[in-house]
């Protein structure tokens, strides 16, 4: 069984210290001092202290001797933590152990390390890496069958915590990505996170309670407010009703200038009878966007025997009771959609879930608070059934 012995470098005019191990530590020490006379230490703070005070200054003592490896480690550690201050030791942890994180040209050691790793494998060919590739693939990985432990993800985030990408940095793993996938891909591959994440309940009610806790802060809020209000400002909703054009930030202006209600609005933009067949929405678009008429036209209108054979329903068939007693009914599940959507900005999704559940409506985001307790139904599907 090898023995290792504990050595310190002795700067005599400085007092400060190079502590190590080895198992052969006369090879150790002409190893140490060729290196320092060649001016390629390793070691930088030992190097500049070499050149400037001359190989006079310098003894190599043994301190320990006849150790066993763990033990010999486990002073070598003990006396870098403890005298961290009169030590030429880069590592935190051992003279062997890591010299790039805390060494003063760190940036640059890691821009050479990162440029030889690039070229090295710029110049391997596609056969090679495919080997390479495959021995890292299930099994074979180190990680195979394993998860981190709390400890080691929290380590993580905190490195990761309040890091900037560069705007170069940004550009360069979009263009890998869409190199890399394909639009479907992506949104496949998105749409299958998301639907991971949300699925555990305990998940959904952390991010509420996060959405909660932002909207009752009052700086966040008021800030959300001016954000709202930017985009309900800049944007622009464009109609043609009976050959005129009109546009506003949303129907509700639209219909005031035309002097109807939204719903009945509504109902004559989206009709197939060709009593309206001059009336169409345009666009949902930003102010600064130009929009030409003539690329955009209404279907034509359908026949009396297609429009029996879907059922279109001549009656306002959705409705939405409010806690108070009050109703306000639609022509169509599009229509009151649009109305909660542009009104209330309450998405597709959750408005199809209340119309399926037929529940009264507990909204979690604080900016739905004034909606709460709102039963939506299809009356017409109820009579239909």
């Amino acid at each position: 069984m090898k023995k290792y012995s504990l050595y310190v470098i002795m700067n005599k005019k400085a007092k400060k210290y190079y502590v190590g191990i080895s198992s052969n530590p006369e090879k150790r020490k002409i190893t140490h001092f060729s290196s320092l006379s060649r001016n390629s230490h390793h070691n930088l703070y030992l190097q500049r202290s070499y050149n400037k005070n001359g190989a006079d200054a310098f003894e190599f003592i043994v301190l320990f001797d006849e150790l066993s490896k763990e033990k010999a480690s486990e002073i070598e550690v003990y006396t870098i933590k403890t005298f961290k201050k009169f030590l030429y030791n880069i590592s935190r942890v051992s003279s062997g152990g890591d010299i790039v994180s805390y060494h003063p040209n760190n940036a640059e050691i890691r821009k050479k390390i990162s440029k030889a790793s690039r070229d090295q494998w710029a110049n391997r060919d596609e056969e090679f890496k495919r080997r390479m590739s495959e021995r890292m693939k299930g099994s074979n990985n180190h990680m195979y069958g394993q998860t981190h432990d709390e400890e080691a993800r929290r380590k993580i985030s905190a490195a990761h915590t309040g890091r900037r990408l560069t705007k170069e940095h940004k550009e360069k793993m979009v263009k890998t990505r869409r190199e890399r996938y394909t639009q479907e891909d992506l949104s496949r591959i998105a749409s299958a996170a998301l639907k991971k994440r949300y699925s555990k309940q305990e998940e959904r009610d952390r991010t509420a309670e996060s959405s909660r806790r932002n909207w009752q802060n009052p700086e966040y809020r008021s800030k959300m407010e001016i954000k709202l209000k930017e985009i309900s400002e800049n944007r622009i909703v464009k109609v043609v009703y009976k050959g005129e054009e009109y546009e506003g930030n949303n129907y509700q202006r639209i219909a005031d200038k035309i002097g109807l209600c939204v719903p009945t609005l509504y109902k004559r933009l989206d009709s197939k009878d060709e009593e309206w067949s001059d009336c169409w929405r345009v666009t949902h678009e930003k102010r600064t966007n130009n929009f030409d008429y003539s690329k955009r036209k209404k279907a034509p209108p359908k026949s009396q025997a297609s429009k029996d054979k879907v059922g279109r329903a001549s009656s306002m068939d959705h409705v939405i009771y409010f806690p108070d007693g009050k109703e306000k009914k639609f022509y169509s599940g599009k229509m009151l959609s649009e109305y909660l959507r542009d009104f209330h900005s309450v998405g597709g999704g959750t408005v199809s879930s209340l119309v399926k559940t037929g529940e009264p409506w507990k909204p979690k985001k604080y900016i739905h608070k004034h909606l709460e307790g709102i039963v939506i139904k299809n009356i017409g599907m109820i009579n239909r059934k």
